[in-house]
């Protein structure tokens, strides 16, 4: 390096950069990072759609937005709000489109006047470039760039939204790896059905559900090659404002212990609204058995049910083709078990000589657990699943789920009653809210909306995205006499 170094500078024209925050890198001769800075442009927002709000009879109020078709592109999606305060001043509008849009989308910490960095005059200047030098900058790393690892997109445009949730197999189908799952769903007034598989995690999704509102769905459960499950959960890792209302009035708890304090027990979590138990019909559906012995497919370790008998049930013997219960036995009749399989009966020679590849799970009864059978159990019972009757019949859950949310019906009287519903001065009444807006062939839209005598200010904004990807946001204000 020279022994007398000068700064170099290097200015540029803001015109020549986009709207919002840019980042400037200096590099070394071998591409890595020396210094890092971000600068702030604002955006130089054009009123393309002219707000006008007028007094329109007693308690009315007559809001007419005009866009200029000839000269400007039609925007593709537009939403209006218009909302009441009791007081004049009160702004809580600082989290709009184009503060996310310029500024939050980039830093990781959010400044409390947006509005101050977005104005873009002399005075506000220097609060940008503090903001900038003390802000992170988190789109994207340089290492990953010159690496060729492309950021990820944020802001994936979706086809509709998903239905996902998991299911719990149970403590038998865990040991035996038998988690595999068939779920559909179906919604019966869109037409809708899919069907789909779990993953080796036991989750499932539906994605490109374009449902408005509340509906009715139906998912259907089926285990796959024995599989069971215990439980299913919709929505899993979602927080649930059930369990945890937020509003702006939490505050953190204190680091310090107060003088009233005493250690207790925690209560146990409550169990997710969206969880549910499911209750397995087909392996106990004579009650419940005294031992259930389930086999894994292409299972090696036996070569016939004589083998099973002999290792796997306590309290058995098997001598030729007899088999015997320790307990109750007759002289004159046999003493063999009542045998099912799949319910049909079998005799023990049968059942003894049927391979353990073929059965998925037999349950033995003994005892009292066997008078289920009446007359014929009384000596015990064994019923056996092959594995074409082991899949469970299709467990069909009912679930009232919610779509895109529909706009409310702004009515008089709800309009007219809010203030005596809200008693700070500082509540902001909706009193109306258009989704997607639908200008006339002259570029005109027009609202006519009761106002009440508490509103002292009204005010319009307006929303959106044009077809050339530019973000529009202008509001109004109307102060009332």
């Amino acid at each position: 390096e020279p022994e007398h170094a000068f700064p170099v500078q290097y200015s540029y024209a803001a015109l020549d950069f986009p709207a919002g925050i840019s980042v400037a890198t200096l590099f070394d001769a071998g591409g890595r990072v020396l210094a890092e800075s971000l600068f702030f442009n604002p955006p130089r927002q054009k009123e393309e759609v002219i707000i006008s709000i007028e007094e329109y009879r007693d308690n009315a109020m007559r809001v007419v937005l005009q866009h200029d078709f000839l000269h400007e592109p039609a925007p593709r999606e537009l939403s209006v709000s218009i909302t009441g305060t009791a007081v004049t001043g009160y702004d809580s509008h600082q989290w709009d489109m184009v503060s996310y849009m310029y500024l939050f989308s980039d830093l990781q910490a959010l400044p409390e006047l947006p509005e101050r960095v977005l104005a873009g005059d002399e005075n506000n200047h220097f609060l940008a470039n503090l903001l900038m030098l003390t802000s992170t900058w988190e789109r994207y790393h340089w290492t990953d760039i010159l690496a060729e690892d492309e950021p990820e997109v944020v802001f994936e445009r979706k086809e509709g939204f998903p239905v996902f949730g998991s299911l719990e197999p149970t403590s038998q189908s865990k040991a035996l790896e038998l988690s595999s799952f068939e779920i559909t769903l179906q919604v019966k007034e869109q037409e809708f059905f899919k069907s789909s598989g779990t993953d080796s995690e036991v989750n499932f999704v539906f994605q490109g559900l374009d449902i408005n509102g509340e509906f009715e769905a139906e998912l259907g459960v089926m285990g796959l090659r024995g599989s069971r499950a215990q439980s299913i959960e919709l929505f899993p890792h979602v927080f649930s404002f059930e369990d945890f209302p937020l509003n702006f009035q939490i505050q953190p708890l204190p680091q310090s212990r107060g003088s009233n304090w005493k250690r207790g027990v925690s209560p146990l979590p409550r169990p997710s609204q969206r969880k549910l138990e499911l209750r397995d019909e087909l392996s106990y559906s004579y009650g419940s058995p005294d031992q259930v012995i389930y086999f894994r497919e292409n299972d090696s370790r036996y070569r016939d049910m004589r083998e099973v008998l002999r290792g796997r049930v306590s309290g058995v013997t098997v001598d030729g083709n007899n088999i015997t219960f320790r307990g109750p036995s007759s002289i004159l009749l046999s003493n063999n078990p009542y045998i099912l399989i799949d319910g049909q009966e079998y005799s023990s020679g049968q059942f003894l000589a049927l391979s353990p590849f073929n059965i998925s799970h037999i349950e033995i009864f003994k005892g009292t657990s066997a008078s289920i059978f009446g007359v014929r159990g009384s000596t015990g019972a064994i019923v056996g699943h092959s594995r074409r009757s082991a899949v469970p019949r299709q467990i069909i859950l009912q679930y009232i789920l919610s779509g895109y949310y529909l706009p409310r019906d702004f009515k008089l009287a709800d309009v007219l009653d809010a203030f005596t519903r809200h008693t700070t001065v500082d509540y902001e009444q909706t009193l109306n809210w258009q989704p997607s807006l639908r200008f006339d062939e002259n570029g005109l839209y027009q609202i006519v909306l009761p106002v009440n005598d508490n509103h002292a200010e009204i005010r319009v904004s307006v929303e959106g995205v044009s077809t050339e990807g530019k973000v529009i946001s202008n509001s109004a204000r109307l102060i009332r006499e």
